[in-house]
């Protein structure tokens, strides 16, 4: 008998544990609150105050065929969120889509916002926030983005459209002068309905 208590015991303990290790393990890949890594992210040059730089961007489309072509310009902010871009030669299919070239952080207000998973890209872990526009903006249907899980950076956009239609923006940064500044861009258009 006191042997069998001992043993109901053990296992009693050893469920415990188990339980108290999965309620931990759960807890460490609990994802942040959406407002926590926003800020972080919308405040991670908080101290730049002036910026320009001159930039080549390389664009890769999908209509009937892939194209590629590139563009240049130059690129300007102003503190606190003042963001422009001016490209020599834009595509009138680009036109038509100006928020792609905005690196500032859309307005939380007008979507409903949620981080909704982790996932690795490029070796580097991100946190992803999908966010579903409240009243209609044009054709998006789901401005989607990832934010890098160590320096907050905008590492990757995806805009969603009617139609299976789709915008990749893949940006990376270099750290100068302790402020995190685009290096390259990479953008991928996928419009698989299209009227030419």
């Amino acid at each position: 008998m006191l042997l069998e208590q001992i043993v109901v015991n053990k296992i009693r303990l050893i469920a415990l544990f188990f339980l108290l290790f999965i309620f931990f393990l759960r807890a460490s890949f609990a994802l942040p609150a959406f407002e926590d890594l926003y800020k972080k992210a919308k405040n991670l040059n908080s101290g730049m105050k002036d910026c320009q730089a001159k930039i080549d961007l390389k664009f890769k489309v999908k209509i009937l065929l892939t194209l590629h072509f590139g563009m240049n310009g130059e690129y300007f902010y102003k503190y606190p969120d003042k963001y422009k871009i001016k490209l020599k030669k834009t595509p009138s299919y680009l036109q038509k889509y100006p928020q792609i070239f905005n690196w500032a952080f859309p307005d939380p207000k007008s979507f409903n916002c949620k981080v909704e998973r982790i996932a690795e890209l490029s070796g580097k872990n991100c946190y992803i926030i999908g966010m579903f526009p409240k009243e209609p903006m044009g054709d998006l249907i789901k401005h989607e983005i990832w934010i890098e899980e160590i320096n907050f950076t905008m590492f990757k956009q995806v805009f969603y459209y009617n139609n299976a239609s789709k915008i990749s923006v893949f940006q990376n940064y270099q750290n100068l002068k302790n402020y995190w500044v685009f290096n390259t861009l990479f953008a991928e258009f996928t419009f698989p309905k299209i009227n030419l």
